[in-house]
């Protein structure tokens, strides 16, 4: 029964869409699923290695330093163009430290993209507004020249037809 539940374990961590790393305390990569070498673009030959070999060991530094018993961060690992959410947690009886890599790349470049477009909307909008305003503010030349030829005009008619009055009298 209980080598059966060891397998299922074992098929779990190996098709998990997750990266999965377990190291000893000494943070020496122990096992690691094949997802996470994926991730990390890594074989087998990793292991026995430190962590360091792969990416930043601050996190798992400040668990086995007692800071935290846990973290849930966001990581970018750029020679990788990984980005990750990044469960970590220790198994004290075992004195092993756990990294779960959860990939959230493609969201990272959805909500990039997303900003980009805000920000193309936004000054867009602030063209047209500015194309609004200059288009306005010609047309009220526009109409106040026009006026002001329409009132001159009208003024030199009357004028003329006061003159013309004045000299039938």
């Amino acid at each position: 029964m209980r080598r059966l539940a060891e397998r299922r374990t074992d098929r779990i961590l190996d098709t998990s869409p997750n990266g999965i790393v377990i190291l000893d305390e000494n943070l020496i990569i122990i096992s690691m699923n094949p997802t996470f070498k994926q991730f990390f673009s890594c074989s087998d030959a990793v292991l026995g290695r430190p962590i360091s070999y792969l990416m930043d060991p601050a996190p798992f530094e400040k668990l086995v330093s007692g800071v935290a018993d846990r973290f849930d961060i966001t990581a970018t690992h750029r020679p990788y163009n990984l980005h990750c959410r990044e469960l970590l947690y220790i198994l004290k009886e075992e004195k092993q430290v756990v990294g779960i890599f959860i990939n959230i790349t493609s969201e990272q470049e959805q909500e990039k993209k997303l900003k980009e477009i805000r920000s193309q909307t936004i000054e867009q909008a602030n063209e047209l507004l500015e194309h609004q305003v200059k288009m306005a503010l010609n047309i009220a030349q526009f109409l106040g020249e026009s006026t002001a030829k329409g009132e001159a005009l009208v003024r030199k008619l009357m004028t003329l037809s006061k003159s013309d009055e004045q000299g039938s009298e």
